[in-house]
């Protein structure tokens, strides 16, 4: 069972779904319900890190607004990437290499959300970091950062930001 990016291993070693298809096949399965069950593994194991990271958030011994506002930037980035995986799996079904264009934003939604703006976001979050709208994190393209006020949960709890104001990161 290969995964989204076609490769069945995860740093050298067999992915989740590579390791369930594998032990399906050990046990007798055939090899298409071997792939549906590490397929199902997969996402089952992708469900419960998503659901981890709001148990992290839980937690927290912070302030119920701040709660508000790490949900929002997590929410934020689940959306983002799950586009980003829907962008690659489209672009991987046409014949023509997708613009240059095209493949940052892919990379941006499907890695860049989560593993590059919502930590230090979070983090900023957490330090007290003025609210300022923006958070620099991209180092190839500029990224489009969380506004809080772009999320339901966090509407018209959050002070207005002077627009280009960034909030510094080190």
């Amino acid at each position: 069972m290969t995964s989204s990016t076609g490769t069945s291993l995860r740093r050298g070693s067999p992915n989740v779904a590579a390791t369930y298809r594998n032990a399906a096949l050990q046990r007798g399965a055939s090899p298409v319900a071997a792939d549906h069950a590490g397929a199902c593994a997969a996402i089952l194991a992708g469900d419960l890190a998503l659901a981890g990271v709001y148990q992290v958030i839980r937690s927290l011994p912070i302030s119920e607004a701040l709660h508000r506002e790490l949900h929002c930037v997590v929410d934020q980035a689940i959306f983002a990437s799950v586009g980003g995986e829907l962008f690659d799996i489209e672009s991987s079904l046409g014949q023509d290499m997708p613009p240059l264009e095209e493949i940052l934003n892919t990379a941006r939604h499907k890695t860049s959300a989560y593993s590059f703006e919502a930590p230090p976001h979070a983090g900023a979050i957490l330090a007290g970091a003025p609210r300022t709208g923006e958070i620099r994190a991209g180092v190839f393209w500029p990224v489009r950062r969380h506004r809080l006020s772009d999320c339901r949960r966090c509407a018209g709890r959050v002070r207005r930001a002077k627009p280009n104001r960034q909030i510094p990161l080190g």
